[in-house]
């Protein structure tokens, strides 16, 4: 599990959306430091940021299909929920 762990931290920046995101019109998000850049969002969908803990500490509605957001969160360990995809990102 140890091993597991410190694959997943080495490989965390940038951060993109399952494989599947490669075909046209599928959801992308991007993660870089404490940037997000969404692409193919359904316009009216919620962006949400949760702590590792399961807090929600942010969120958004989305009102166009591309967006890029710059969070003013401390460094740690969060989770990003689109659609239905959920990622991990690591603010440095």
């Amino acid at each position: 599990m140890v091993l597991y762990i410190a694959f997943v931290m080495m490989t965390m920046q940038p951060l993109a959306a399952h494989p599947a995101a490669m075909e046209a019109d599928s959801l992308v998000l991007i993660a870089n430091g404490n940037s997000i850049k969404v692409q193919n969002a359904t316009i009216g969908s919620v962006l949400e940021v949760y702590s590792i803990l399961g807090l929600k500490v942010y969120s958004l509605k989305l009102d166009a299909a591309e967006k890029s957001l710059t969070l003013n969160l401390s460094k740690g360990w969060y989770l990003v929920k689109l659609e239905g995809v959920v990622r991990k990102i690591a603010i440095k």
